[in-house]
């Protein structure tokens, strides 16, 4: 008698989704100029943050608002990188409001980017 290496099961949350890929994009997709990456097809522009979360990050599949509002990457466990036309003070509130959780102490946002303006 063989016997096989069972496979590990891989864990899935209550509504029975498996985990995020790395670099998962989910959400609503902002639709780009042609001219211009950094502005959408309004010409409005598109801002690029991390959500950084002190402990294990939650999961934004189930909030209609957080999807609506940007394109979420999954970046490991504690990260989303998003994109979004929204501002920083927007994302705080919205994942603030969401998650019932306090700036600073169980999150941030970030910029992912320096604007060369402020380089000294």
């Amino acid at each position: 008698m063989v016997k096989h290496k069972q496979e590990a099961e891989e864990p899935v949350d209550i509504w029975g989704r498996s985990p995020l890929q790395l670099y998962e994009k989910i959400g609503t997709p902002i639709k780009r100029a042609t001219t211009s990456m950094n502005r959408s097809s309004n010409g409005e522009l598109i801002h690029d943050y991390f959500v950084v979360f002190t402990d294990r990050k939650p999961d934004v599949r189930g909030y209609r608002e957080l999807l609506q509002a940007a394109e979420w990457i999954n970046y490991g466990t504690k990260i989303y990188r998003i994109s979004t036309t929204n501002s920083f003070a927007t994302i705080e509130k919205l994942v603030t409001e969401t998650f019932d959780i306090q700036i600073k102490t169980d999150f941030f946002v970030s910029n992912s980017t320096v604007d060369p303006r402020f380089i000294n």
